[in-house]
């Protein structure tokens, strides 16, 4: 035993002493020597150690599984009573053949969070590897603030499903699911935050119903008259710039001023969600509205947040709920979203006889069956396409809707 001792510690006393107070007071570390030990004679493996900088801890030095192990029990703040009782336990573990050191392992494991472990998805998974991260972080704060302190061990998979159903009941199927999908996922990339089985699993998802939500013919005018009286203008042009050029909200939100060519019309947008680079027709109003833009325009985002607001940390505009929402009241039109513009485009280049090819490569599209037909596309169909449905689409907005403009052509 003493050998094993002396093993482990590589400078291990053999000599047992009666664990005391006044034992533990009178203990030194001999000069030049970093730490010293000494070993209780009441209880098998139970050892002190002193430091040259006067932290001490009781450890239990024991075989486990055939090989030396060093088990801290703690330091000063237990006394010896509680440290042998400690160990008395670690023995009896041992005795057992468990690894008291896995069994401390997986005790930290079922102690830990929910909120440590989307932290943990969301800063290892989300972030480095989904340009959608910040939808993962929204998720968590809107649906899972009450759960943040709950233990995972406590976590069963009727919790997962009953919290499903609430959120597809008040927010929706679609918001459900995506819910569903981040905490399955969050669950298989624990690491050593949990090890237990993953409760998702085996809990169905809601279908879904493809969402073809688009301005009608009849919303159009009603739209534009709402759009007519808001008083933020550089919200109002972004909101037409989604319907007049179709593309997604992250990127029309981000659209700098060195991505965009006035003269033949075309925005270079560098990475959209694909992954792909994209150069976007601009029709005439969308134009219109982008050379009045450039004629104030103080910085290189096209869309910024405006001064007398909470700037974003991007420095460009990011969520408006409320005003969303005024402009929808005040149009009379409701279950719009602002995604809903970019498939309106495509609706009325469908009802204008547009080809899917083309819709497709105007709306940045790709799949394993089309990607091949929209490489061959030049950007000159597309115009084409684009400009007749936009012409369709402004045909019902007011005429001082969009500024007047003189523009150079090469």
């Amino acid at each position: 035993m003493l050998a094993m001792m002396e093993t482990a510690t590589q400078r291990t006393p053999t000599k047992r002493v009666n664990f005391t107070v006044d034992t533990l007071k009178r203990f030194i570390v001999p000069s030049g020597k970093a730490e010293a030990w000494m070993f209780d004679a009441k209880c098998l493996g139970l050892g002190y150690r002193l430091t040259a900088n006067g932290v001490g801890a009781f450890y239990v030095f024991r075989r486990v599984k055939g090989r030396p192990a060093k088990i801290r029990l703690g330091g000063t703040e237990i006394t010896i009573e509680q440290a042998r009782k400690l160990a008395a336990i670690a023995n009896a573990q041992i005795a057992q053949g468990i690894d008291p050191r896995e069994q401390r392992r997986q005790e930290r494991r079922d102690s830990a969070t929910l909120w440590e472990l989307l932290d943990h998805f969301i800063e290892t998974h989300s972030k480095p590897h989904k340009k959608s991260w910040e939808d993962d972080e929204a998720m968590v704060d809107r649906y899972l603030a009450e759960w943040k302190c709950r233990r995972l061990a406590d976590i069963k998979q009727e919790d997962i499903r009953a919290l499903h159903k609430r959120v597809g009941d008040e927010h929706g199927k679609y918001a459900a699911n995506r819910l569903l999908s981040l905490l399955h996922a969050a669950y298989e990339k624990a690491g050593n935050l949990y090890s237990g089985p993953n409760p998702v699993h085996g809990i169905a998802k809601f279908k879904e119903k493809s969402r073809d939500r688009f301005l009608t013919a009849d919303e159009l005018p009603r739209f534009f008259k709402s759009l007519l009286t808001e008083k933020n203008g550089t919200i109002r042009d972004y909101i037409l710039i989604l319907l007049l050029v179709g593309a997604r909200r992250t990127n029309t939100a981000a659209m700098r001023w060195n991505e965009l060519d006035l003269v033949p019309g075309l925005w270079r947008i560098p990475e959209t969600k694909n992954g792909q680079p994209l150069i976007v027709p601009l029709s005439e109003p969308a134009l219109r509205i982008l050379i009045h833009r450039k004629k104030s325009a103080a910085g290189e985002w096209v869309f910024p947040t405006a001064s007398h607001t909470k700037k974003s940390a991007s420095g460009h505009i990011v969520e408006f709920k409320d005003t969303w929402k005024a402009i929808l009241k005040r149009a009379g039109i409701s279950d719009l979203r602002l995604h809903d513009l970019r498939r309106s485009l495509g609706s009325w280049l469908a009802m204008n006889g547009a080809s899917l090819p083309l819709i497709g490569r105007a709306l940045g599209h790709t799949s394993q069956q089309a990607t091949a037909i929209y490489a061959r596309l030049s950007v000159g169909p597309v115009r084409l396409a684009v400009a007749g449905a936009t012409d369709a689409i402004m045909e019902r907005a007011p005429a001082k809707l969009l500024p007047s403009i003189r523009r150079k052509r090469k």
